[in-house]
């Protein structure tokens, strides 16, 4: 029987792995060692920029200065000219209120003086007639009627908002046309002198109201004014007729002495009243100067 003989080497894995590993020592070590001079090559590839710049010529600084004083004026026109034409568009706006509330005022002078005036001058009239005729008992819904009108004061009312708008605001100095400016401060002075005299009145009006309280009972001139309003939303005015007035009506008092003294007070008020119808046409005719130059000024 022959003995089998192994002629080839056993592999042996505790030498392999030792000869692997001295290998891989032997890579390491080579690979680990490095040229300086490479690295210092390496480095010197990284160059560092020139900072020593050429001088411009003169000629290029100019046209920079040049550019960015236009840009800078430029801006500050644009901004001026945005500016003005927001102004210019507030003040056109002022002017358009103004304009329209002279326009409506006018017509409330119109009426004043040619509609109001003549109305009450007639039931003034009608009630001294009336009381100096002595004619009181017996005619208590006509002497309601009379009186109660002749003491429906209507006094005119001054457009001072978009006035007061128009010289608070600096508008006012933006408009250039000086006869304007002139005519609306002319306008201002004329107002003023009117709320004077208008104040003065209403407190003479006042004692008159209150004297009628001497034969007329505070519940019946309470009723009497609910009808007064009533009437006014009708027209506009404030006179009412017989049939406003309750026919079970009767006076606190039928003494002619009492009425007579309510009648001089009376007066006064139409006296006042028919002068202060000066200052309307005086307001109005300084509107109608102020509206044609807005006109002017300002076409639409």
């Amino acid at each position: 029987m022959t003995d089998n003989t192994n002629d080839d080497p056993i592999d042996n894995p505790t030498n392999t792995h030792s000869k692997n590993l001295s290998d891989h020592i032997i890579y390491s070590q080579e690979t680990a060692t490095i040229n300086p001079n490479q690295v210092t090559e390496n480095m010197e590839v990284h160059h560092h920029p020139d900072l020593h710049h050429k001088p411009k010529p003169w000629k290029e600084y100019f046209l920079e200065f040049i550019m960015i004083f236009l840009a800078v004026t430029l801006g500050f026109f644009a901004e001026n000219i945005r500016e003005h034409f927001v102004e210019k568009k507030k003040e056109i706006e002022t002017i358009a209120t103004f304009k329209n509330e002279l326009q409506k005022d006018t017509a409330i002078l119109n009426s004043l003086i040619n509609v109001y005036t003549p109305a009450h001058n007639f039931w003034t009239d009608s009630a001294i007639t009336l009381i100096n005729a002595n004619k009181l008992k017996g005619n208590e819904k006509t002497i309601f009627t009379i009186i109660t009108n002749a003491t429906a004061w209507q006094l005119y009312s001054t457009p001072e908002i978009a006035m007061n708008i128009l010289k608070n605001s600096g508008y006012y100095n933006l408009i250039e046309n000086s006869e304007l400016k002139k005519e609306i401060l002319g306008y201002d002075v004329i107002i003023k002198n009117y709320s004077n005299y208008s104040n003065f009145l209403s407190s003479v009006q006042h004692t008159v109201d209150t004297s009628s309280l001497s034969f007329f009972k505070y519940n019946d001139v309470i009723h009497i004014l609910g009808r007064q309003y009533q009437a006014s939303l009708k027209d506009g005015q404030f006179f009412i007729t017989d049939k406003d007035i309750p026919d079970d009506i009767i006076l606190k008092t039928y003494d002619k002495a009492v009425f007579l003294a309510f009648v001089l007070r009376l007066e006064q008020v139409t006296l006042l009243l028919n002068d202060i119808k000066s200052h309307y046409n005086l307001i109005k005719l300084q509107e109608v100067k102020i509206l044609k130059l807005i006109n002017k000024e300002y076409p639409e």
